[in-house]
């Protein structure tokens, strides 16, 4: 099912408020599920599915086991799990949206917005190099096991010059060269021109975008009248 780009965006924002507002975990467990559904409903059925395994492990084992012991790393990991539920919704909700959108239909949504150009070119970038990066990633880790130097944090402890060496100064001279390239391909498009754009996407708000809008009304005035 396809969303509105519009709808997606409109619902992280939502979900912020209703993060900063709510504080009960049962309110946000409900919000993990709307997510969810989401999320399968627009395709990531095996994806959505984890981060809400993940999310309520970590809530039951926060509520039944950890809360009940008295000692400093009960504390530790309180205020870590208040952290991570504020956050969880957010973050899965983003995830979801850029794994489900193209850029081009970003781009359409945000014109539709009549956001600015700077904004909109900028958050296009971003997007575009994001697939460019993990496939540089994956290049450089596997340069690095030919040379038997190790791509984790126990690399980077056994010899930290080397692991910055090898990994990081690569990365960022590819990402360097891959921001060259989408600059070029961006102006050679027209992105520079002033004229009004236009856009073989064509995005409309449907019935299902409807719906999720007035779910996520309902769970707003909800988390600012409880």
């Amino acid at each position: 099912m396809k969303f509105d780009p519009r709808t997606k965006l409109f619902f992280l924002l939502g979900c912020a408020i209703i993060t900063a507002l709510a504080a009960e975990i049962t309110y946000l467990s409900v919000l993990i599920i709307v997510i969810a559904i989401i999320g399968t409903l627009s395709g990531e059925i095996k994806f959505s599915l984890i981060l809400s395994l993940i999310y309520f492990s970590l809530m039951y084992v926060w509520t039944h086991y950890i809360v009940l012991i008295d000692n400093s790393l009960s504390i530790l990991f309180s205020a870590w799990m208040t952290l991570v539920y504020k956050v969880y919704p957010s973050t899965m909700m983003a995830i979801i949206m850029i794994k489900t959108t193209k850029v081009s239909e970003f781009i359409s949504a945000m014109r539709k917005l009549r956001l600015p150009d700077s904004f909109i070119i900028t958050f296009a970038m971003m997007l575009r190099y994001i697939p460019t990066l993990k496939e540089n990633w994956g290049y450089i880790k596997d340069s690095m096991k030919l040379r038997e130097i190790r791509s984790s944090f126990i690399g980077f402890l056994k010899s930290p010059s080397l692991f910055i060496e090898c990994l990081y100064t690569p990365l960022l001279i590819s990402a360097s060269n891959a921001i060259d390239e989408l600059t070029i391909a961006a102006v050679t498009r027209g992105i520079e021109n002033p004229g009004k754009k236009t856009s073989l996407i064509q995005i409309k708000f449907r019935i299902v975008d409807y719906i999720v809008l007035l779910a996520e009304g309902i769970l707003i005035f909800y988390a600012i009248v409880r």
